[in-house]
């Protein structure tokens, strides 16, 4: 007869010391078969007319016993280690001859006494093994845990399976980033030494245009048999995913820990990256050389905006979406400086040749591309970007109506993936009084009053894709105008 899949079966080995000792043998025995598992055991496998000479031998031998526990007492020691190839009176305490003859890990020691150190009763060819304890009622019922898990193989801590080598080692060297050591260094200074910080700061921001500067492509690059504009373009946005992770920390880090940081750094960061969008300089150029930091400066706009929303600096938040920023454009003199919708720079190579090239049915790759990047850190910023993207269209709609088209209006890629049964949360908690005397600063309004006439009188003028039956939702879908500022 074969086993069932799951069962399991052991043989108990151990020494006659007392009757009471034996009943205590027995009752283990029982509460084992109690928990499914088949024992065999002298006081009611050993039948009038076996061999008991050979009665032990073949349980320790038989392939059908999982399990052999050696109830370990100070008699049983006794015993093992005095006896000779096998043969004596007391037939159920193993020899080292038998115990030789299997695999060790077959046998699990079970101490039911302990005198002195914890193995002083395990017999001598035991050494070294690790024993269950059941030898007082304080640590029984662990050890009778631990005796199951054994028998059935099932280890309360199991050894996890091998993971894969971290992506940041599989990286070349050209790809290793710098910033990355300065966003912890960063951390600690703020933490512990807060003198330091700004000595990071400026650390950081040089070596981000360092790491920012090998991500440029050649014309010539372009221009190679075989190459592909638009996968070198996703390639390069790829490539500096990492670095736009560490801005995003070290904005975090400031807005957490050194919320007084001077905003002009970031302003000055920005003015500095959209060089990096624009041909300078003479000789040849073609637009795609430039679309990887096109898509990026868009990106890390757009999450700044969120994270000083999040962390509730609105002040900080205002300044940059009304500042002026010196651009520098080989077509124009930019003396009066622009707002911050130039930062939002068309990508070709995406939304166009690779859009048809490969003919993707998506609205629109680049804010495909910026919701599938949405997960930084274990944490999914894609409702909160898809939002500051939205919030940024308004505001640019209604503040910006005195400047030249295309610097006037943000538009909002990613509205098409806005989760319906979600809000822009800042709109929507304006109702609430406290929250709307903070947030107010974005719009330029005094009161709830302009607020309200505001919203009222705003107009939906650009609809969205013209490929796409969803048009930009009206500001009103997200706010309840007549109870702003109420709560």
């Amino acid at each position: 007869m074969y086993k069932e899949n799951n069962s399991k079966k052991v043989f108990i080995s151990y020494s006659w010391s007392s009757e009471e000792y034996s009943t205590w043998v027995r009752l283990l025995a029982e509460r084992l078969i109690g928990d499914g598992i088949e024992v065999i055991l002298d006081q009611w496998d050993l039948k009038a007319g076996y061999d008991k000479f050979a009665f032990m031998e073949q349980m320790v031998t038989s392939k059908e016993i999982d399990k052999v526990l050696v109830i370990c007492d100070k008699q049983y020691k006794e015993k093992a280690d005095n006896r000779d190839g096998g043969v004596g009176i007391e037939t159920q305490i193993i020899t080292p001859k038998i115990y030789n003859q299997v695999k060790q890990e077959k046998f699990i020691p079970v101490i039911a006494e302990i005198d002195g150190e914890f193995e002083s009763c395990m017999p001598n060819y035991m050494d070294g093994k690790i024993g269950v304890d059941l030898s007082n009622d304080n640590v029984f019922e662990y050890g009778y845990e631990e005796l199951l898990r054994l028998i059935y193989n099932k280890p309360q801590y199991k050894k996890p399976q091998l993971g894969k080598k971290p992506s940041f080692l599989l990286q070349d060297d050209e790809v290793y980033f710098k910033t990355t050591n300065i966003v912890r260094q960063l951390k600690n200074a703020l933490l512990n030494k807060p003198q330091q910080a700004e000595y990071f700061i400026d650390d950081f921001i040089n070596e981000f245009f360092n790491e920012l500067d090998k991500f440029k492509i050649s014309y010539d690059e372009t221009k190679k048999e075989g190459v592909i504009a638009d996968e070198i373009i996703c390639e390069k946005i790829d490539g500096m995913m990492i670095l736009r992770n560490n801005y995003i920390n070290i904005l975090e880090l400031l807005c957490k820990l050194k919320s007084d940081f001077d905003i002009n750094i970031i302003i000055k960061l920005f003015e500095n990256i959209y060089s990096y969008t624009q041909f300078q300089g003479s000789g040849t150029y073609s637009e795609v050389q430039f679309d990887q930091y096109k898509f990026f400066i868009r990106e890390i706009f757009i999450y700044t905006i969120s994270i000083l929303l999040e962390n509730r600096l609105f002040h900080k938040a205002n300044i940059l979406l009304q500042t002026r920023y010196f651009l520098k454009n080989k077509y124009d003199e930019n003396n009066t400086g622009r707002l911050f919708p130039s930062l939002y720079l068309y990508v070709t190579t995406l939304d166009e040749l690779r859009k048809n090239g490969l003919g993707i049915n998506k609205i629109s790759i680049t804010a495909d591309m910026l919701i599938k990047r949405s997960n930084i850190n274990g944490k999914d910023y894609s409702q909160q970007i898809i939002g500051t993207d939205l919030l940024l269209h308004y505001i640019s709609s209604i503040k910006n109506k005195n400047e030249v088209d295309y610097d006037k209006i943000w538009f909002p890629c990613m509205y098409i993936y806005i989760n319906y049964y979600r809000n822009v949360e800042i709109l929507q908690k304006m109702i609430r009084k406290n929250d709307f005397e903070q947030t107010k600063i974005l719009f330029n309004v005094d009161n709830e009053e302009q607020m309200k006439e505001l919203i009222k009188n705003y107009k939906n003028e650009y609809k969205g894709y013209n490929n796409s039956f969803e048009s930009i939702p009206h500001i009103s879908r997200f706010i309840d105008v007549d109870n702003i500022g109420k709560y």
